[in-house]
């Protein structure tokens, strides 16, 4: 995920904020106005969107990601929560540098970022043990019908005061993988722009995989439950993420 450091500039568009949103609004419906967790863990927190939107609510928030860029823009969004709110730099696949959390989240896709399930499995294990007895993680992720739909041989163009970003995106269903050439138009000054490009990768997990790897670190009373942050797709019940709930035990 380290790849976001190239185009984080122009990372804060519109779509991207109505995910943070969204998930944030599905996760307080599902689990209830008086779920009120003292301490809450925002992992690949990126710019800080979602963490953002924890810390109007959670006494304290420590946001965690692997890219110094992202980083950097999620402190200067937070600034304002001066010290309830932190951020570290951690690699989610390691332990991570935090314990006694009642909540850890996990938006924007981040599993399906993670291609290699003994990785992905590492992620919920030190997640698990982020988390204080009976904590709940909550994560989504992208569902088949999202990739076959939304990524097979699709163009978006977003835009933004501090630039514009472009994904071209394409769908391999036989290695179950999404992949995103994403060109970034980082605005320097007026007139000009810096181009840059990178291509990530994401891959689709089955809800059976990531069942079977959240039993194996140690979470229980698994939750799922569709939803999607685009309205139409509210209208006709075709939904491109599930949210994830698990209790640690």
């Amino acid at each position: 995920m380290s790849q976001y450091a190239r185009f984080a500039r122009v990372y804060d568009q519109d779509a991207h904020r109505q995910v943070a949103r969204e998930f944030h609004a599905t996760m307080v419906r599902a689990l209830g106005r008086s779920f009120r967790p003292q301490l809450a863990l925002d992992l690949g927190c990126g710019s800080g969107l979602l963490t953002e939107l924890l810390a109007k609510h959670v006494p304290r928030v420590v946001g965690l990601d692997l890219s110094r860029d992202m980083l950097d823009l999620a402190h200067d969004r937070c600034r304002r929560f001066g010290k309830r709110v932190s951020f570290l730099r951690a690699d989610l696949t390691r332990p991570l540098p935090a314990r006694g959390a009642e909540l850890a989240t996990a938006s924007g896709d981040i599993v399906n970022h993670i291609q290699a399930l003994p990785a992905l499995g590492r992620v919920f294990v030190h997640a698990r043990a982020a988390l204080a007895q009976r904590g709940l993680l909550v994560f989504d992720s992208l569902t088949q019908a999202c990739f076959e739909c939304d990524w097979d041989d699709k163009v978006y163009r977003m835009s933004s005061p501090a630039g514009d970003l472009v994904m071209e995106c394409s769908w391999e269903p036989r290695q179950r993988t999404g992949t995103a050439r994403m060109t970034s138009y980082a605005r320097v000054d007026r007139g000009r722009f810096e181009r840059r490009t990178t291509v990530l990768k994401e891959k689709f997990h089955t809800d059976a995989e990531i069942r079977r790897l959240l039993a194996r670190a140690g979470f229980g009373d698994v939750a799922r439950l569709e939803w999607s942050p685009w309205p139409e797709q509210l209208a006709d019940h075709r939904m491109d993420r599930a949210l994830w709930i698990a209790r640690a035990m």
